[in-house]
């Protein structure tokens, strides 16, 4: 036989006196399209007909593949084993999950990600299985210390596309599907991250509410309000303004939580009386945001060329009360505590 999936378009019979009959065909190869003309001879047998397939002779090899499965995967500061070599793809095929990991990889060589294991891994990487069949098949990615899927140390996940976010399983895969109707199948998945909770707790549920309490009750959550002036001064020591910075500016913004205020924008804006322009800023200054009402306030301090927050080109910093003991973060503000309407924190230069 010749391994081809073809559709038959007769086009004529004819008895070639030898006790054989002849029907002219076309082959439909998927890949390009392609009708090519072929014979398919029926030799006449006591229980039934024998079907041989004798393709046309300019028909190359890997034309009855019928489509790919392109997984790309996205590294998220993840950390390989020590003793890992490389990062596999493997494929398996089966009608259920079950059916293929007890038959094993299509192909126990697997696909190779173009990444570094001797260091974090970050960034995107793909690989491509080419020339499958129709099928029901399985994905997984794994570290290994050979190409072999016989050699993997770890998992990094199985494609499912029923994991939100992510699309990464770290128990089993779900189908990808290749038929007529879907032969290019284009997924993507990413790696998961290992974090602590606030209680210390690997992948713990815990988490820090407006008020800097830690528990996994969300019913018990404080939300601080703010109203009337708030004061914020900054105290400025050695440090070195953005060159193209005009002006130093602190914004408030107001909501539920920082990304809402964030999203929201800022409420008010106001201007410190020093500038860039005068060099290296030393000394304490300050501003009011006035007549607030009652809501849950974040604020920070920028360096900008204008008056607005979406013309700010340098973070100083955002006002954080448990950022002690300079109360200035990098990284988020936190949410002015109920009273807390006179805030101070510190801008160091290095």
């Amino acid at each position: 036989m010749c391994g081809l999936t073809i559709r038959t378009v007769p086009r004529g019979v004819v008895h070639d006196g030898m006790d054989r009959w002849i029907c002219e065909v076309e082959i439909d190869l998927k890949r390009g399209n392609l009708m090519k003309q072929t014979s398919i001879i029926l030799i006449s047998l006591a229980a039934g007909l024998l079907f041989t397939a004798c393709p046309h002779q300019d028909l190359q090899e890997g034309e009855t593949g019928e489509g790919h499965i392109e997984l790309l995967v996205i590294f998220n500061n993840y950390e390989p084993q020590e003793t890992t070599a490389m990062i596999m793809a493997y494929l398996w095929e089966g009608a259920t999950w079950a059916e293929a990991e007890d038959a094993g990889p299509i192909d126990p060589t697997g696909q190779m990600f173009m990444v570094s294991t001797v260091e974090t891994i970050t960034g995107e990487s793909g690989v491509t299985f080419s020339d499958l069949p129709e099928g029901t098949y399985w994905c997984g990615v794994f570290e290994t210390v050979g190409m072999n899927y016989d050699t993997r140390v770890d998992t990094v996940g199985y494609y499912n596309a029923g994991v939100d976010t992510t699309f990464n399983s770290m128990l089993e895969p779900s189908a990808l599907v290749i038929d007529k109707a879907n032969e290019d199948v284009d997924v993507s998945m990413e790696t998961l991250v290992l974090f602590i909770d606030c209680a210390g707790v690997e992948n713990g549920s815990s988490t820090l509410d407006l008020c800097g309490t830690c528990d996994d009750d969300s019913a018990n959550d404080c939300v601080p309000l703010v109203s009337g002036d708030v004061n914020l001064e900054v105290e400025f020591i050695n440090w070195e303004p953005d060159p193209n910075a005009i002006m130093y500016m602190a914004y408030v913004w107001v909501g539920g939580s920082w990304s809402e205020a964030l999203a929201a924008g800022e409420i008010q804006n106001q201007m410190f009386g020093v500038f860039p322009g005068g060099g290296t800023a030393n000394g304490t200054f300050d501003v009011t945001f006035t007549n607030l009402s009652e809501g849950t306030y974040f604020s920070g301090v920028f360096e900008t060329i204008g008056m607005t927050h979406d013309t700010a080109i340098k973070l100083v910093g955002y006002y954080n009360s448990f950022e002690d003991p300079t109360h200035n973060s990098q990284d988020e503000p936190s949410a002015l505590q109920t009273g807390e309407n006179s805030l101070a924190m510190q801008a160091a230069g290095p």
